[in-house]
């Protein structure tokens, strides 16, 4: 980027995991708002669910692969899973990025037709090319009784980190201050 003479803003999440944030060259790191992070993340207004549906549709695929060939419900390595995860976020296109940085915020020219598309998402794991009948082929060869939608939206619920309030954000940002100028 340096001998490109590209300059890089980069907007983060107060996520814990983003505190000790690196000095970066030409990269700029500008931190979201407390508590509206949901709301103005690009990522949260469909780029990481294109991801994950269309991740998901290909352990579909492979998993009806597997038994249309006969096989047994064969277990996903993690060299099967880092390809699946490559193709999948490389079929996240330029419109849906661009539509959910619109939809965040991050733009004062908003159409309608452009935030709409980002509502209404289609996946093919969603829009018909996987029926009842072949998920219930899959449910009775893995043996597992999970419906169709569940697996679409397995992590709904789960949390991968502390919330931090905004006293504990300053009272990260003030220690960490406090021991650089103990270092100088």
């Amino acid at each position: 980027m340096a001998k490109r003479k590209r300059c890089i803003l980069l907007f983060i999440d107060n996520c814990n995991a983003h505190s000790n944030f690196p000095a970066l060259k030409n990269i700029t790191v500008k931190f979201l708002p407390p508590n509206t992070t949901s709301k103005l993340q690009p990522l949260n207004q469909g780029i990481i669910r294109s991801f994950k549906f269309d991740y998901r549709a290909q352990i579909v695929r492979k998993l009806l692969d597997s038994i249309g060939e006969g096989k047994p419900c064969a277990p996903i390595n993690i060299l099967q899973s880092m390809r699946m995860a490559d193709y999948a976020r490389r079929n996240v296109t330029e419109t849906t990025i661009k539509n959910c940085f619109i939809k965040a915020g991050f733009s004062e020219n908003k159409t309608s037709s452009e935030t709409e598309e980002v509502d209404s998402i289609k996946h093919s794991i969603g829009e018909g090319e996987i029926n009842p009948e072949q998920w219930s082929l899959i449910q009775k060869d893995c043996n597992t009784n999970i419906s169709f939608e569940d697996f679409l939206d397995v992590e709904n619920q789960l949390q991968t980190c502390d919330t931090m309030t905004d006293k504990e954000i300053v009272a990260n940002i003030n220690a960490e201050i406090s021991i650089e100028e103990n270092e100088e």
